[in-house]
């Protein structure tokens, strides 16, 4: 087994900080705003990053591993959920 490299997790740190920061800044602009706008809004964006990709084969291969980790997003936010219940709305 070979050792692991340092400055791969130092990558992995700052990858991992950077989109932490960025999930933080989303948080700040949607908060407020209506749960269905905001998912509405998310998947706009995320169609719109998916439109700046030119090849269509890496285009699928973006969806398919969004698909994949869909069910592992959902379970988190349900944990989540569970732990800050103060943090939760109703939609109906």
């Amino acid at each position: 087994m070979s050792e692991p490299d340092p400055e791969m997790d130092e990558d992995f740190d700052a990858e991992t900080a950077e989109m932490r920061e960025l999930a933080e800044k989303i948080v700040d602009i949607l908060t407020g705003h209506a749960l269905p706008v905001v998912m509405e809004a998310l998947l706009n964006a995320i169609g719109l990053e998916l439109s700046a990709i030119a090849c269509p084969d890496c285009r699928k291969q973006v969806a398919a591993e969004l698909m994949r980790r869909l069910p592992f997003t959902i379970e988190r936010a349900e944990a989540t959920a569970r732990e800050h219940p103060q943090n939760t709305e109703h939609l109906h």
